[in-house]
């Protein structure tokens, strides 16, 4: 986070003061998260596209350098339990756009890990 060009992230418990003390100044933060209210809810095709549009942008004109070195994509626990990451990795990897995805610790788990209850015992 401390590197991000953009960050476009999910409806999280961190606000966006928190946010900006970890990101650098110039980092664009914006707020692509859904509350279930369709009329102001990002649709995911639009997420996709938002992530293609930084991602492809150049720098200056005619130069093949990327204006945006470090797009951040960040959700709130495990990016793959409802977090629609495939057609985000999809949309990248159709058109050539290296990632990295960084997993996080879903509730079902750390919930049970912070009463100190093991999921398995031997």
């Amino acid at each position: 986070l401390s590197r991000a060009d953009v960050i476009l992230h999910d409806a999280l418990s961190l606000s966006i003061d928190e946010i900006k003390l970890i990101v650098p100044s110039t980092c664009q933060i914006i707020n692509v998260g859904k509350r279930g209210d369709s009329a102001k809810s990002w649709k995911q095709q639009d997420i996709d596209e938002l992530l293609l549009q930084y991602a492809l942008e150049k720098g200056k004109e005619e130069s093949s350098v990327p204006k945006y070195n470090t797009i951040v994509r960040l959700k709130g626990g495990d990016p793959f339990l409802f977090g629609r990451t495939y057609t985000e990795i999809n949309a990248l990897s159709s058109n050539s756009i290296p990632y990295h995805v960084t997993f996080g610790l879903s509730s079902c788990v750390a919930g049970v890990h912070m009463a100190g209850i093991p999921l398995t015992d031997a």
